[in-house]
């Protein structure tokens, strides 16, 4: 006899958005079938290697508590598209994101403070929000090939070994801070053109602002800045030479970092020009209130920095 039970429907995991994880954090084991994650709110950390090579998956949700992700958790995941990091993240291992094919738009939040190759060979990445409490790039966007700006936070103080090789569409690079670069930093970056300075821009409208209108004579006179609009950037330096590993011929790019010191010297001196001025009214009002006491006549309490005090500031910054 026939029997009426219906055949049991095996639980597709491509089609469901499923939670993994045991009672004590850790996670079980996962179908590379599967097309979306959705974790716990238990899971603290994720294992070096835990979803590499899981060609299917499209999305995942991280929840908040996650502390940490192990070396290589996602690598080569071709149809990830978009990474979003809760600001519980504090570490994610070298390799992290890398060789995702398809991953295009990522924002870290703070907490993170060094994402050492984490989208390295990440070839469609087009948007990235970095953390505020980062402090140093190395090998992280190499061979992001279509990326084209990128700010990098204040707090950034290396921009270290290959950061950005070989992404050939970047046009500019937005810097909150004044860090270092390493020689192969900006490695066959062919189209980048202009290193953006916000924070200078910021303090150069101030001094225009209060009537210090010379200084926009001499920016441009200084070769390969330019000043547009209210906004400051350098022209990237492209020179070629021989890879001492490669072999051949290859592009290096990098700011002019003399022409920074010049620009950032120049404001230095109206800065200070403008500090001794004040430092003067402030004396002059102090010996103001000190002659309407004793009925002395205003005049009389003008008072200036010495003149070979003065000079010497301004000479040293000029």
């Amino acid at each position: 006899m026939a029997s009426n039970r219906s055949p049991k429907k095996r639980k597709s995991y491509k089609r469901f958005e499923i939670e993994y994880t045991g009672d004590d954090g850790s996670i079980y084991t996962v179908p590379k079938g599967v097309t979306h994650l959705r974790f716990h709110p238990s899971v603290t950390h994720l294992e070096d290697n835990i979803f590499e090579d899981y060609k299917q998956l499209r999305g995942v949700d991280f929840n908040d508590g996650l502390q940490s992700i192990g070396l290589n958790a996602f690598r080569g995941c071709d149809n990830l598209q978009s990474v979003s990091l809760p600001s519980t993240v504090t570490h994610i291992g070298r390799g992290t994101f890398s060789c995702c094919g398809s991953l295009q738009e990522v924002v870290l939040n703070d907490g993170l403070t060094n994402i050492d190759e984490a989208f390295y060979r990440c070839k469609s990445l087009q948007s990235i929000t970095l953390p505020s409490t980062l402090t140093e790039i190395v090998s992280t966007f190499e061979f992001c090939r279509s990326l084209q700006s990128i700010t990098l936070p204040s707090t950034v103080t290396n921009v270290g070994e290959r950061a950005f090789a070989y992404c050939s569409r970047l046009r500019e690079v937005i810097l909150d801070g004044l860090p270092e670069f390493g020689r192969n930093a900006f490695l066959e970056c062919t189209s980048l053109e202009r290193f953006v300075f916000p924070s200078i821009s910021t303090r150069l409208k101030a001094l225009i602002k209060i009537g210090h209108f010379e200084i926009e004579n001499k920016i441009s006179e200084i070769p390969t800045i330019g000043w547009r609009d209210g906004e400051l950037f350098i022209h990237a330096i492209h020179s070629q030479h021989e890879h001492q590993w490669v072999g051949r011929i290859m592009t290096y790019a990098k700011v002019d970092e003399v022409k920074l010191d010049k620009i950032t010297m120049l404001m230095a001196y109206y800065e200070l020009k403008e500090a001794t001025t004040l430092f003067e009214l402030a004396l002059w009002k102090f010996k103001i209130n000190q002659a309407e006491a004793d009925d002395i006549n205003r005049e009389a309490c003008r008072l200036e920095v010495p003149g070979p005090v003065k000079d010497a500031i301004l000479q040293y910054l000029g």
